[in-house]
């Protein structure tokens, strides 16, 4: 069993509380993101990085130890275990928005009128069969109706989605005919 350590293990500076553990024995998070920074956090023998992500040198018994432990050997703050080095979330539901009727997920009303618990919970239930079944049978004669005066919006989008050529125009040549011709602009007055 080593001593526990006083200093840290990166700039020296004395710790807060002796340090059993080598892997926690530092002052700041800082401390132990320099001194990891070309050590591998699992057998601490020096290697260079890939990328800025890479935490362990190539051999397998060092990536498989962070995978199944990554608890173990990152940097904990002082008062925590290992074990617990993300803070527990906030609680997520804030006052004021409705809930569903269960009350286990919040929803927010976004435009309209101020609805009921009720009304937005029911706002929110799929349509039935027979219902979806008018509904999208009312909006397909709507597009029957209209088509007419769609059309040439219809076929000009047809046409470009599937490749049409475009029609040909004349345009002005852009070399001139003769290439040694002097151009206006250029030519000095006598």
């Amino acid at each position: 069993m080593t001593e526990p350590r006083h200093r840290c293990r990166y700039c020296r500076t004395t710790l807060k509380a002796p340090e059993d553990n080598d892997r926690q024995a530092f002052c700041t998070r800082g401390c132990h993101s320099s001194h990891y920074r070309k050590r591998c956090v699992v057998c601490e023998a020096k290697f260079e990085r890939k990328n800025e992500g890479q935490k362990v040198c190539g051999r397998r018994p060092c990536r498989n130890a962070l995978k199944s432990r990554p608890e173990l050997y990152s940097y904990a703050r002082m008062g925590q275990s290992a074990g617990s080095v993300i803070d527990p979330l906030k609680n997520p539901i804030k006052p004021g928005i409705k809930t569903r009727l269960d009350g286990d997920r919040p929803w927010r009303q976004i435009a309209g009128p101020e609805l009921s618990a009720r009304s937005f919970a029911l706002a929110t239930l799929p349509l039935d069969p027979a219902t979806a079944k008018r509904v999208a049978g009312d909006n397909s004669r709507y597009w029957r109706e209209d088509r007419e005066s769609l059309l040439p919006y219809v076929r000009y989008i047809e046409g470009r989605l599937l490749g049409e050529p475009l029609p040909f125009v004349e345009s002005p040549p852009l070399v001139p005919a003769d290439p040694f011709d002097i151009p206006a602009f250029l030519v000095r007055a006598a």
